[in-house]
């Protein structure tokens, strides 16, 4: 008995989110372990900042091929692939004898940071019909959110009672668990698939692709940088506690659930996306301001810019990748993920170890927030360049 619509996209979003949250918690969990890891490994913040580069330079170099992948052989088998990915890479981390190995751990869970977009993205542009898409596309990118509040609350206390290897254990157990919830029904059998297979037609990195993959460039670099170090900036410089610095990570996560709903919904109602984008990165750069701020010994501002960063610039994604979607749909939707990603890898790449050496060299966070909240303004400049260039060019 085939299940309802409404039943299957519940079930069908269940699993894009699952997906969504496994393929991205690497880089939370190890903000969460951070301070535990320096301490247990005797690494500095700059080493430290070099593992998530790893990470991110993995996604960064892996992006546009997965795409072209996804493209070629569906999003099923490569999101079964994905689980097994994550879960093999904690396992890993969980027992690495030494830095060496925990680097090649954390590296290998980049590829399914990689996957994670595209293939969603796919199914979700094959199988879904335009006008249902966009609040689809926020719950299953609130699969980031979901992940990051989880790093934030859940973990801290396992790590700090049963030790960080422990954690990083049971997020393995989840991740291959995971395989076996995953019904081939729920991703192959839609009652409303509207879109039909082809030869994907090729990517115009001109235009649309390469003012979006710009704007993901600048947003990567904020994003990687206060999800990297706000739990170290908390302990370090405002004297929290391993808990509350994680519990302002989880914060964000939490916010941003329902933020990226909101704005899946709002992006699907409008017809561009860029003035969208630019109020997300107009109100990320205030919001990593206050954050900078907290450290003049307002420390309660923590939980402002929290809730602020959390409402938006981890919320800018659903709204490019629903851009994506809605721009290709399904006709080569994949490499078009990827390439836009890249740019978003890239940004996610670079500024950990760049924001750890400066902390290094200067022993405060304050130069790095101020190049943050840069970053986060001059994104905002973008998309209002890109939206102007569009009305100039409509006919």
């Amino acid at each position: 008995m085939s299940a309802s619509p409404r039943a299957w996209r519940a079930s069908f979003a269940a699993t894009l989110t699952l997906a969504m949250a496994m393929g991205s918690i690497m880089q939370f969990s190890l903000g969460v372990f951070g301070p535990l890891i320096m301490t247990d490994l005797d690494i500095t913040r700059t080493t430290f900042g070099a593992l998530n580069t790893s990470y991110f330079a993995v996604g960064a170099i892996a992006s546009p091929l997965v795409g072209r992948l996804v493209d070629k052989v569906g999003g099923y088998p490569l999101l079964i692939g994905l689980f097994l990915i994550v879960g093999i890479s904690f396992a890993g981390m969980a027992l690495s004898p030494d830095l060496v190995w925990l680097w090649l751990a954390v590296a290998l869970a980049g590829t399914a940071n990689a996957l994670m977009n595209p293939v969603t993205n796919e199914l979700i542009a094959t199988r879904l019909q335009p006008g249902k898409q966009g609040i689809i596309t926020g719950l299953k990118q609130s699969g980031v959110q979901v992940s990051t509040f989880a790093a934030g609350t859940v973990l801290p206390p396992i790590a700090i009672v049963l030790g960080w290897r422990a954690a990083a254990g049971l997020i393995a157990v989840v991740s291959l668990a995971s395989i076996l919830s995953t019904s081939t029904a729920r991703l192959t059998q839609s009652p409303e698939s509207v879109a039909e297979k082809g030869v994907p037609r090729p990517v115009p990195l001109r235009g649309f692709v390469s003012w979006l993959m710009a704007y993901a460039l600048l947003m990567g670099i904020g994003v990687s940088s206060f999800f990297t170090y706000l739990p170290l900036y908390a302990v370090e410089t405002l004297g929290m506690s391993i808990t509350a610095g994680g519990a302002a990570v989880g914060l964000i996560g939490f916010i941003g659930i329902f933020s990226r709903v909101a704005w899946g919904r709002r992006a699907e109602l409008v017809p561009r996306p860029q003035q969208t984008l630019a109020l997300i990165a107009a109100v990320a750069a205030l919001s990593q301001s206050v954050l900078w701020a907290a450290s003049l010994g307002a420390t309660w501002l923590i939980w402002v810019a929290a809730i602020g960063l959390g409402a938006s610039a981890a919320a800018w994604n659903v709204v490019g990748m629903l851009a994506v979607v809605r721009r290709f749909q399904g006709q080569g939707t994949g490499h078009a993920s990827g390439v836009v990603l890249l740019g978003f890898f890239i940004g996610l790449t670079i500024a950990p170890v760049t924001v750890g050496a400066s902390v290094d060299r200067t022993d405060s966070y304050g130069l790095a927030w101020a190049v943050v909240t840069g970053a986060f303004a001059l994104a905002a400049v973008i998309a209002a360049a890109w939206a102007r260039s569009e009305r100039e060019e409509a006919p």
